[in-house]
């Protein structure tokens, strides 16, 4: 897995996420948010974005649009 994408927060990064399935890409959120009960206590881009080393290239070309 590589890291796609930094988020603030699991409200920012379903946008990312939400585009990938779209495009079939499969994810994976790493988050230290305790699993989004509390979002205030996680720090600036503390919510990444993981896909594989085979579709980076495709994510990062759906990020460029």
């Amino acid at each position: 897995m590589k890291e796609l994408a930094a988020f603030d927060s699991r409200f920012d990064a379903g946008f990312l996420t939400q585009l990938l399935d779209e495009h079939d890409i499969p994810w994976i959120i790493q988050a230290d948010d305790g699993g989004g009960m509390f979002p205030t206590s996680a720090n600036f881009e503390s919510v990444k974005v993981y896909v594989s080393e085979m579709q980076f290239d495709e994510a990062m070309k759906l990020l460029d649009e």
